[in-house]
């Protein structure tokens, strides 16, 4: 952690709030193509069975156990489930489940008394346990840590202690001392008073990809702070970030667009097949959707990698009128494979169109993935060269993103508080996102009964994900009593 001081005395300005999304998730470069630590598609990670314990009509879902095949290279410390059912019309209703437990690399690992945070609609007649998402426990792999390989050149800053209460950071220096790559980087920034206590604290998020030597500057950048009046100095950590591979740092526009920093042939960026950017939906067609049917669909498929794809799973999204989700059905195509640099059409079955919708948006989640023969033989032939780095020089400077607000999105079904705790000196939220969009901010309304109202604005927070929110400004009503507060989600923003 470094410690900053002002170098500019506070002033008074208008200035915007830079909110930014968390994403959490483990990646990583190896010069194997065999030790894969960024195929996201999770397919060595599989649910191998599963008991119900309780799945009855309006009660709360529940599973005995749920077994978890981990075939992979990771240990794993938390766990995201998408729970599919199916009704006797075989429509069918999602909810997510999270689970915090530690799971081995290589092993079967037995999950029990599992339960869901809602009342089921009906009886399932089918149940599919799918893997949305993992969070990689790093402890043996302690050279990847974010905080030891990131560190703060030179931050220049100013305190805003007007009616903005903000932090206005005119440049923050970072530098990757690694050898490997990252992206998403989260900091802290935690304000504190002429005596040396601790204020608040808030957070800096940058999407900007890092390579191994590569030094990047990031600003102007602004953030909304509490207690920016009692102000003295502040403290920057880095906090996380999300390790990636060569070929994401390029995909996600790295300055080294060329590579030029490695001493290596093309075949180094094909390393490591990420099936969400190899493989692209051109364009889709209806064979049929009529009303009462097995509605089917054409999609024109690209595979711009040089890994072959198989077993390729495809998320379907009935919307209506005003682009809203109304269905959503899943669909695993096993006919063929969709070989390396290549484009083919395929036929895939969106299952019974009961209902009525106006449009459909159609997402490859995963699919099992193979090293091309052509491609294997050229890493082969060059697998003795060694792949080098060397320092980079600063690159541009980062301009803070736009906020979009989801305006069709149920908030109160998607984005539910978990928990709260408020006193004199603090408050804290638990947030769930259930909804499919990484939320750069969310807004709360907190009222109590006599109409008092306190507004709390929570930044970055993961898809389908669970996240609690400490150090909050306090509730200053008179009657703290949790029982006779109301609590709304008034806002959300990607």
């Amino acid at each position: 952690m470094i410690f900053y001081r002002p170098n500019y005395i506070k002033f008074k300005a208008y200035l915007f709030i830079l909110i930014c999304s968390l994403f959490i998730s483990g990646n990583s470069y190896s010069n194997s193509y065999s030790e894969n630590l960024v195929d996201k598609n999770l397919s060595n990670i599989t649910v191998d069975s599963f008991e119900w314990s309780m799945n009855l009509k309006d009660t709360q879902p529940s599973f005995k156990e749920i077994i978890i095949n981990n075939n992979s290279e990771l240990n794993l410390k938390s766990i995201t489930f998408e729970i599919q059912l199916y009704d006797d019309k075989n429509v069918m209703y999602t909810f997510v489940i999270i689970k915090n437990q530690f799971i081995k690399s290589k092993s079967l690992t037995k999950l029990e008394n599992i339960k869901g945070s809602l009342l089921l609609p009906f009886k399932p007649k089918k149940t599919i346990i799918a893997i949305k998402s993992i969070e990689p426990d790093y402890e043996n792999k302690s050279d990847l840590y974010p905080s030891k390989n990131i560190t703060i050149l030179d931050v220049k800053y100013q305190i805003d202690s007007s009616i903005a209460k903000a932090i206005n950071f005119d440049l923050i220096t970072l530098k990757n001392e690694s050898k490997v790559f990252y992206k998403n980087i989260l900091i802290s920034v935690i304000l504190y008073d002429s005596n040396d206590s601790l204020i608040s604290e808030e957070k800096i998020f940058s999407k900007r990809p890092i390579s191994p030597g590569e030094e990047i500057t990031l600003g102007p950048i602004t953030i909304g702070a509490v207690g920016t009046e009692k102000a003295e100095y502040i403290k920057l950590s880095i906090l996380d970030a999300e390790l990636i591979s060569p070929k994401v740092y390029v995909k996600e526009g790295g300055a080294q667009q060329d590579l030029s920093i490695f001493e290596s042939d093309d075949s180094y960026l094909s390393d490591v097949p990420i099936i969400l950017k190899d493989l692209d939906i051109n364009n889709f067609d209806w064979v049929t959707k009529a009303k009462n049917t097995i509605g089917f669909l054409t999609l024109n498929i690209e595979n711009t990698s040089n890994f072959d794809y198989s077993n390729i799973v495809f998320d379907i999204y009935f919307l209506n009128e005003r682009g809203s989700t109304i269905n959503k059905r899943n669909f695993k195509y096993k006919k063929s494979t969709i070989l390396a640099k290549s484009s083919e059409r395929i036929k895939i079955n969106a299952g019974l169109i009961d209902f009525d919708f106006s449009n459909v948006e159609i997402a490859i989640i995963s699919g099992d993935s193979s090293l091309n023969n052509n491609v294997k033989n050229k890493l082969q032939e060059n697998s003795s060269k060694n792949i080098k780095t060397r320092e980079i020089k600063k690159t541009n400077i980062e301009q803070p993103e736009t906020l979009i607000e989801l305006e069709d999105l149920n908030l109160e079904e998607y984005i539910i508080v978990v928990d709260y705790l408020f006193d004199k000196q603090t408050s804290s939220f638990r947030i769930m996102n259930l909804s499919d969009f990484d939320l750069k901010e969310i807004k709360l309304k907190v009222t109590n009964n006599n109409n008092e109202e306190l507004l709390f604005s929570l930044k970055n927070i993961k898809k389908r994900s669970e996240k609690r929110y400490f150090g909050l400004k306090p509730l200053n009503f008179k009657d703290l009593d949790g029982k006779k507060l109301k609590i709304n989600v008034i806002g959300a923003f990607k």
